[in-house]
């Protein structure tokens, strides 16, 4: 079993100019996130077919889950949670069941 523990920026370089992002903007930024190498490095696998709830509210401690399917059609879950008005971790990663 991996664990992740990623810091990730929610929300893109076109977003850091807003006061602040909405919840559909951490969601959009975490599948996004989940898609890129640098999670392809950390878990040494590829995912596609991200889907991620949005947090609740954009508040410290609030959490949100995704899901995404690896390279070998394994779906795995992750989970993360908001640490900023702009910023999440993936506190968790690994295979479903």
């Amino acid at each position: 079993m991996k664990k992740l523990m990623i810091a990730a920026t929610a929300g893109l370089a076109l977003f850091a100019a807003a006061c602040s992002n909405d919840e559909s903007d951490f969601k959009d930024n975490a599948e996004k996130f989940i898609e890129s190498t640098e999670v392809e490095s950390q878990l040494g696998t590829t995912f596609t077919g991200t889907s991620c709830t949005e947090p609740a509210k954009i508040e410290a401690g609030q959490t949100f889950t995704c899901t995404a399917t690896a390279a070998d059609g394994v779906t795995w879950n992750f989970t993360a949670q908001v640490t900023g008005d702009s910023s999440y971790l993936i506190t968790d990663a690994q295979p479903a069941g």
